[in-house]
């Protein structure tokens, strides 16, 4: 009898055990199934800094054209030039356009006092002051404007 009961016991204690066993492997495979199906927010990304126009990003990365921006000539290249001197050349910033079919959520940020993005070639970014700076190609016009002062 002894016997008998040693047994159930040892019966009862292996079935325990399979118990927790089974109740360890079941928290596995939820745990894995809640990971599984978990959404991966993804790496951030550097913010752009819209203030500093790079032709690097915009023809090596995108591979963009340089006639996509730049219209040849453009319609101010006798202005600008006069006499000898005077040959059909890119010689002032893209139009407005130009920049907003890539850039539309840029030109439309909520950034006071104007959007970061139009400093590239506005002087004094507001609607009332449209002046632009010197366009680089023209030489000794832009080579004496401050923002000839490490250009690239």
């Amino acid at each position: 009898m002894e016997t008998v009961r040693a047994l159930g016991r040892l019966l009862s204690f292996a079935g325990l055990i399979a118990v927790c066993v089974l109740v360890c492997l079941a928290s596995i495979v939820v745990a894995q199934r809640r990971r599984a199906n978990r959404t991966v927010t993804p790496a951030k990304t550097p913010r752009i800094d819209y203030s500093k126009f790079s032709h690097t990003t915009h023809t090596a990365a995108q591979q963009i054209e340089c006639k996509t921006c730049h219209k040849f000539p453009t319609k101010n290249w006798k202005e600008v030039r006069k006499g000898a001197d005077s040959f059909p050349d890119v010689a002032e910033f893209p139009e407005h356009s130009t920049c907003l079919d890539c850039h539309r959520q840029q030109f439309f940020a909520r950034e006071r006092p104007a959007p970061k993005i139009c400093s590239n070639c506005h002087v004094a970014v507001t609607p009332r002051d449209t002046t632009r700076y010197v366009f680089p190609s023209l030489g000794e016009p832009f080579l004496v404007s401050p923002r000839a002062q490490g250009f690239v």
